[in-house]
């Protein structure tokens, strides 16, 4: 199983960064001429100056405009500076706005530390010098500057922050994907094909957008696709490879569109994913076919067994025959096995079998004919699952050359039969080995 790493340039916090808006400053006394004599006086200040006669024009203005600074009188009608600057205290969004207050009434100290109670920066008495107080807003103005660059860096860290956690929750997103999938090659199902069922339910959680992804696995003829899964145009392949061989495929698809990305719709990181999902099936049924292996050649070998334990014990040609047919079907999983003994003119001289019914056979095979010894065997087997039934025909001794071929045989899946029988009638001698495919057995009473 593979880790994606994500690797991403790191941030770099020396570029100067602009600000989204031209500062402003408000300016609050219930006298025009002090207004104008104030806008005069911060001419030379790069700021966009609000003008408010009362508290609650200032109230106003705050709310559609972000103040730098506020320069507030303290004795106007209705609202005074000290009010004002208490409402501008308890609002979350003019809180942290720097309030000077610059007055020509109050210079007592008592009215001085009532102004810095109610939430006033500075304290400026009339008549003041204007450089000072340019100067001190000036200050305020960079102050500003920088908590506005330091909220921009925070927004940005806040922005990369959130796509590094998508980027991560994509990346957990496959590496749960992929373990699901390994899991199933550590601790297989009862069968490949419920281990390749649960395969597919895994799949959709590993991709971007798991509610609109369906999985298919094709593997020797056989389809275990999602629910509603369809053919759609936003769809990734990877074939599943054993031994140099394609032996089957897996389809991802997006069954709505979505934007493009690296591959159609599709990360770069899930074209590797699901590369590694069609690799890891290749190594599940490659165990899967190992285990199917070691299987078949335990039970070869307990059949093997059993017939050299008949061999031994069982000396009557009925019974011999008759406990071989059983031995099939219970040790290999034939669902019936039937063994004939045949004399030179392929006359029945004995024969046995188990799990047919009695009459699947009729006369010409079922019936002991008399008249020569037995010259050749020949055993029929039927597997549960498999259509048709497997012949092997094996001579005696004294059958003359050549009357052994029934032509060449297929692929044969009773190795172990051929192998059991040989071991069977080894006593009777064998001098060839031939094997047939034979059409089914017929139903009961549809012999003639």
């Amino acid at each position: 199983m593979s880790v994606h790493i994500v690797k991403q340039d790191p941030v770099d916090f020396s570029t100067p960064l602009p600000l989204v808006a031209r500062q402003k400053i408000l300016i609050v006394d219930d006298r025009r001429e002090n207004l104008f004599a104030l806008r005069k006086t911060l001419a030379g200040v790069d700021a966009e100056i609000i003008e408010a006669t009362s508290g609650n024009q200032a109230l106003a203005a705050s709310l559609d405009h972000r103040f730098a600074v506020a320069i507030l009188d303290i004795m106007m009608p209705g609202m005074n500076g000290y009010e004002l600057a208490e409402h501008l205290r308890g609002d979350e969004k003019t809180q942290v706005i720097p309030i000077v207050f610059l007055t020509a009434s109050f210079a007592d100290e008592q009215h001085m530390f009532q102004g810095y109670e109610a939430g006033a920066i500075d304290y400026i008495v009339k008549p003041y010098e204007p450089e000072v107080l340019v100067a001190k807003v000036k200050v305020f103005l960079e102050l500003d500057r920088h908590k506005q660059a330091l909220q921009i860096h925070r927004d940005r860290l806040e922005t990369l922050v959130a796509e590094r956690t998508a980027m991560l929750t994509e990346r957990v997103k496959e590496v749960r994907c992929l373990y699901a999938i390994s899991s199933l090659v550590a601790q297989p199902c009862e069968s490949i094909d419920e281990s390749m069922r649960a395969a597919v339910g895994h799949i959709p959680a590993g991709w971007q957008y798991p509610e609109i992804t369906r999985a298919r696995i094709l593997f020797e003829g056989r389809e275990f696709a999602s629910e509603d899964f369809r053919d759609a145009p936003w769809r990734q392949s990877a074939d599943i490879v054993l031994g140099g061989e394609v032996v089957g495929r897996v389809d991802v698809c997006y069954v709505e569109e979505r934007p493009e990305s690296d591959e159609g719709p599709f990360l770069e990181e899930e074209r590797e994913l699901v590369d590694d999902i069609a690799r890891q099936l290749g190594v599940m049924i490659q165990r899967d076919k190992a285990v199917a292996r070691e299987r078949h050649l335990s039970a070869v070998l307990i059949s093997i067994r059993n017939v050299n334990q008949l061999i031994v014990k069982e000396k009557q040609r009925d019974r011999l025959l008759q406990a071989a047919c059983d031995n099939l079907t219970s040790s290999r999983g034939f669902q019936g096995a039937w063994i004939v003994l045949t004399n030179s003119r392929s006359e029945h001289v004995d024969g046995a079998q188990s799990g047919f019914p009695d009459t699947a056979f009729g006369p010409a095979d079922g019936s002991t004919q008399e008249g020569g010894a037995a010259r050749v065997l020949h055993l029929w087997t039927n597997r549960a699952g498999h259509d048709g039934d497997r012949g092997l025909r094996f001579p005696l001794p004294g059958l003359p050359p050549g009357r052994s071929g029934w032509g060449k045989r297929g692929p044969d899946r009773g190795v172990e039969a051929r192998r059991s029988a040989i071991r069977l009638f080894r006593g009777f001698g064998t001098h060839a080995i031939r094997g047939q495919r034979r059409r089914s057995f017929p139903a009961r009473g549809d012999r003639r």
